[in-house]
């Protein structure tokens, strides 16, 4: 998969170019390659990540320590296997496994890595691509979809800042909204405020920061973005000037994702992601690491307009903050 340095989308009626992250446009290998996903392919940012491989949902949770010998080894290697590549009995079992073990493992093994759930970018309703039919129905599953979470939220009382959220509420078919009024308002506002620590993180190298807001994955990629040059040691500042565009949430999932006998301490057992599309201006000044002089035409010093899909994680066992686990990219096909 090959691609441009910097991926342009004019935006109707806009007199410049947007670009899909600031801070990976500048990378020395976002010519080499950007992100595939089965709904989105193409989009714009100064920070250009690599994709983050998916990982599988249990990784190996249960170890030769735990099971003993070699049969713990045999169904380590087994555990490796996502479950979506495997018979449903053999998943089920996998599973149980997994829950009769559940005291036995070294680590918590309901924060292992899981995938991406399947949140999307709804095309236009009137996409010139797709066309009208395959648009309206694209569109339609990704509102049935985020309906049938927020309802599965709402009844696990997943808005703390609500006091009472019914799962028949009108307010289930509002996720993509950006009323102050609707439930989802408050993630909105979390959103940004993380996706501004995030990037000013790794653009500071702040690994612990980087750590709190993003998966290592994704924290990783952010900084391996950033513009080099062999033989200079540059320092980086990341600023969001303005937002252009509330932050709009366009597709949300929730699944069970902790299958322990006993109920969680705190929140409740729905694994959570929430895409979301920011739209602001940013700049990213290098400077060199010795001299601290601002290197000129490494950078981006002007306020430059960004479109960028970001795709937030939570599990809500967990009292941790929102991490940014992957970007996704708007279909140019």
């Amino acid at each position: 998969m090959s691609g441009p340095a910097i991926l342009h989308a004019v935006a109707p009626g806009a007199r410049t170019p947007v670009f899909s992250s600031l801070i990976w446009s500048l990378s020395s290998s976002a010519s080499s390659s950007h992100p595939a996903f089965t709904n989105a392919s193409a989009s714009t940012s100064l920070l250009r990540a690599k994709r983050v491989p998916r990982v599988a949902p249990i990784a190996t949770l249960v170890t030769m320590k735990s099971l003993g010998g070699v049969r713990g080894m045999s169904m380590a290697r087994r555990m490796q296997k996502p479950l979506d590549q495997l018979p449903e009995a053999e998943a089920l079992e996998r599973l149980s496994t997994l829950v009769d073990n559940e005291h036995k493992q070294p680590h918590d093994p309901w924060a292992s890595p899981m995938e991406t759930l399947d949140v999307q970018i709804p095309p236009p309703l009137f996409d010139k691509h797709l066309g009208i039919k395959d648009s309206l129905l694209a569109s339609f599953q990704n509102f049935a979809k985020n309906a049938i979470s927020m309802r599965e939220l709402a009844d696990a009382s997943s808005f703390p800042h609500l006091k009472k959220s019914s799962k028949w509420s009108p307010q289930i078919f509002r996720a993509r909204s950006t009323s102050e009024t609707v439930w989802l308002a408050p993630w909105r506002d979390e959103f940004l405020d993380i996706y501004r620590r995030a990037y000013t993180a790794a653009a500071a190298n702040d690994k612990k920061a980087s750590r709190r807001y993003t998966t290592p994955e994704f924290g990783a990629s952010l900084r391996e973005a950033l513009p080099i040059h062999p033989g200079k040691t540059y320092t980086y500042k990341w600023k969001l000037h303005d937002v252009i565009k509330p932050p709009r949430i366009e597709s949300v999932r929730a699944t069970n994702g902790h299958w322990g006998r006993a109920e969680p301490v705190t929140g409740n057992r729905l694994f959570v992601n929430v895409l979301v599309r920011f739209e602001s201006t940013q700049t990213l000044h290098v400077f060199d690491a010795k001299t601290g002089a601002l290197v000129n035409g490494v950078g981006v010093t002007a306020p430059r307009r960004v479109l960028e899909y970001l795709v937030f994680e939570k599990r809500l066992w967990y009292e941790n903050p929102w991490v940014i686990r992957e970007r996704m990219y708007e279909s140019s096909s």
